[in-house]
């Protein structure tokens, strides 16, 4: 009998939730351990400060030195607007530009003091010596084919088309008529006048403003419009150079807009 009731197995007990008597504190609940914060390395990596701009100090070399003084200015301009080298671009987009370089680079084609392949080369020499200062050599192509760059190249080979229609050849008749007027007037100070021309009338400037040059046309001559805006020639190319006069046609039919020329002098009310 004693070994049946040393080897009945008893049933276990289920452990049951010990409810708190009244007046007892409630069992501490165990602490969860949290692993412990990420520690930042320190790799000593900082954000890369943006590399200012370099604009040549001096005349490049090839470089006219005569236009250096005003090119440093437009660059200088150019570099308060885009200081980091990452803006490159706009940069030289920006400078070499017709409305920047142009009245700068235009008046020496005009007045036959550099011929147009010069003024390019010398524009291409700028170009270089600025890229190769700031290492972006390889940003020449994308400047060379913008819109503001082949607009300066157009206006460059125009400014010589207009040179060549407008200045007399010294082996023509009427370049050797001119050259002898010229040494006539700086020997005696009087200007001479060709066979058969009306000697001139009052002042120069009498016809400046006179409705009557201009109005019913759409452009007129180079001589009407200097007659109108009362003006010399070498000022009328100067004004053309800079885009204040708009030029239409080609070759000997290039006339000035009467719009352009009522912007720059509104015509005078008549009497």
């Amino acid at each position: 009998m004693n070994n049946r009731k040393e080897n009945k197995r008893k049933p276990a007990k289920h452990a049951r939730a010990k409810t708190p008597q009244p007046g007892t504190k409630p069992p501490k609940r165990p602490r969860v351990k949290l692993p412990e914060p990420v520690r930042t390395v320190n790799t000593g990596w900082h954000p890369r400060t943006p590399e200012i701009t370099q604009i040549p100090l001096d005349c490049p070399a090839g470089y006219p030195r005569d236009l250096w003084l005003q090119t440093r200015t437009i660059l200088t301009e150019a570099l308060q607007k885009f200081s980091e080298q990452r803006q490159m671009l706009d940069l030289c987009k920006h400078t070499f530009s017709q409305t920047k370089m142009g009245p700068i680079i235009l008046p020496p084609v005009l007045a036959g003091k550099m011929k147009p392949h010069e003024a390019h080369s010398a524009m291409v020499g700028l170009l270089r010596s600025v890229l190769s200062r700031n290492n972006a050599q390889g940003q020449e192509s994308e400047v060379t084919i913008s819109d503001a760059w082949t607009a300066l190249e157009r206006a460059i080979a125009e400014a010589e088309e207009q040179r060549a229609h407008t200045t007399p050849s010294a082996g023509t008749a009427e370049g050797k008529f001119a050259d002898r007027l010229a040494v006539e007037k700086h020997n005696t100070g009087v200007d001479s006048k060709e066979p058969g021309e009306a000697p001139e009338t009052g002042h120069k400037n009498d016809q400046k403003g006179n409705p009557s040059l201009i109005d019913g046309k759409d452009s007129v001559a180079f001589r009407t419009a200097e007659q109108y805006l009362g003006i010399s020639e070498r000022q009328r190319q100067n004004l053309v150079a800079r885009g204040v006069l708009v030029v239409e046609g080609q070759g000997h039919n290039r006339q000035i807009t009467t719009e352009s020329l009522r912007k720059y002098l509104p015509s005078k009310n008549p009497k």
